[in-house]
């Protein structure tokens, strides 16, 4: 098989053992919302450092009011990032498991010719040493 267009992972060159790339989605998935969760944290943050209604009072608000919502779009990039990772560790699981059902109903049929134990490993020799 050829380079898979969702996921831009050849599967002649990946073996994915026990749903691997489905439990890394999870995991990325418990995390861009895990970051989502915080961000809403920091959108509905107001700073107020108990200096009243003096000048330098509401500066020092406002600097920090700024610093949080930096957090907060920052953290809405992460999350997004997550949420992108998760869908192509899905895809690759997917493409890795139809690849999988392809080659085990061509094998079933007589149709992978030339199959054998060693196919796909390189012959011994270079690198190779007896006792």
């Amino acid at each position: 098989m050829a380079e898979d267009a969702a996921t831009g992972l050849d599967a002649n060159e990946l073996y994915l053992d026990g749903d691997a790339a489905a439990r890394v989605a999870r995991h990325f998935e418990a995390l861009a919302q895990k970051l989502q969760d915080m961000r809403q944290d920091f959108g509905e943050f107001g700073a107020d450092l108990g200096m009243n209604e003096c000048t330098e009072g509401l500066t020092w608000n406002d600097k920090v009011n700024e610093a949080a919502s930096h957090v907060y779009h920052a953290m809405g990039g992460f999350s997004k990032r997550a949420s992108d990772y998760q869908q192509k560790a899905d895809a690759t699981q997917a493409a890795f498991k139809n690849v999988e059902e392809q080659n085990r109903r061509r094998f079933q049929n007589g149709e992978m010719p030339n199959v054998t134990r060693d196919a796909g490993y390189p012959s011994p020799g270079a690198g190779t040493f007896e006792i």
